[in-house]
């Protein structure tokens, strides 16, 4: 599970016993104590958002005095911290049928991972895949065409299991002046 995103757990109705059953939610950190997390329901819809790895487990009840009493296989939730997708350029300005050279560095990442790279760019509103006539967009720096009007760039990181957008960066395109 990306971090920042939270999931269902969802349980299986349970057998035996009586028809009634009451449902207790326990997790834990990896290897810390066990608590319970209090819903009362076949399926745990986190609260909050997890930010390390957890283990969750339920506890099924049952029966008259609670006489019947089981508890599930754990299941572990492993988190994978965010992609730290920051572009380190600044917005710049070219004149009409220049290139921009939107980023030469990026900034580094938090979790080691393949990553694979995506640019974008918006010359009018839609993102569309940036061209490849200069360099590959899937690189993870990135130069631009000849450009003829203003234009925003941007960066889309993806790992086996997360994504992230970057900021934008705004390219300001001036129209070449002409002397006479």
């Amino acid at each position: 599970m990306c971090r920042g995103n939270t999931e269902i757990v969802s349980g299986l109705p349970p057998g035996g016993g009586s028809s009634s059953y009451s449902y207790h939610w326990i997790e834990r950190l990896i290897e810390g104590s066990w608590y319970e997390i209090g819903e009362d329901n076949i399926h745990y819809q986190p609260e909050i958002i997890y930010t390390d790895t957890v283990q969750i487990g339920r506890i099924v009840i049952s029966g008259n005095y609670d006489a019947c009493k089981d508890t599930s296989n754990l299941l572990q939730l492993d988190v994978i911290p965010y992609i730290d997708n920051t572009l380190v350029s600044n917005d710049t300005a070219v004149c009409q049928g220049q290139r921009a050279w939107c980023v030469s560095r990026i900034s580094s990442y938090r979790w080691e991972w393949n990553y694979s790279y995506e640019w974008q760019y918006s010359p009018s509103g839609t993102w569309l895949p940036a061209l490849e006539n200069i360099t590959p967009r899937t690189l993870p720096g990135y130069t631009s065409d000849n450009l003829e009007i203003t234009t925003q760039f941007r960066r889309k990181v993806n790992s086996d299991i997360c994504s992230d957008l970057s900021n934008i960066i705004i390219i300001t395109v001036y129209p070449n002046s002409i002397i006479t």
